[in-house]
């Protein structure tokens, strides 16, 4: 009787490990800040994104206000830095659509690399005029209908990435 208690005893210690475990898994990000610096790297150097260089400190704020700084569960689930939906008529990386989401069908890729080449289509596909300053980056965005919110919301939200 004492074998199968200990038995018992363990195999609830081992259980609960394994659910704070979980937990602790499910919290962490998939995407880190060294790997969102490394993708964009690579992004960004490739010939037909030279234009957008410029905008590579832009870029990762933008991505890190999108996603609440890396950790959001749509970032998780669709490696979609930037809330893309799935475009109708322009070229995308994205491997597929999901279902509504905020009124639009939503963009998954394979990885970030494919996440942030897509926003660069987008800005190509839009003829966004690349920009240093935070605030005209913000208001080029939403000239372009990129977010809903407002244009200081939007800069403040970016501004605490930079």
């Amino acid at each position: 009787m004492t074998t199968v208690l200990k038995w018992l005893s363990i195999s609830v210690i081992v259980w609960i490990i394994f659910q704070i475990t979980r937990k602790k898994l499910q919290r962490k990000t998939l995407v880190s800040n060294q790997s969102l610096e490394e993708a964009m790297t690579r992004v960004l150097a490739k010939p037909q994104n030279a234009k957008y260089r410029i905008l590579k400190p832009l870029l990762i704020a933008q991505a890190k206000h999108e996603t609440g700084n890396l950790t959001s569960n749509f970032l998780k689930k669709n490696q979609n830095l930037y809330g893309m939906g799935y475009p109708k008529r322009r070229k995308t990386t994205a491997s597929g659509k999901l279902g509504n989401h905020e009124g639009q069908c939503v963009a998954y890729y394979q990885n970030i690399d494919d996440s942030i080449q897509d926003v660069l289509y987008w800005m190509d596909y839009f003829k966004f005029q690349p920009t240093t300053q935070p605030l005209a980056y913000a208001q080029r965005l939403k000239d372009k209908n990129y977010y809903s919110d407002s244009v200081d919301n939007y800069y403040n939200g970016l501004k605490r990435f930079l």
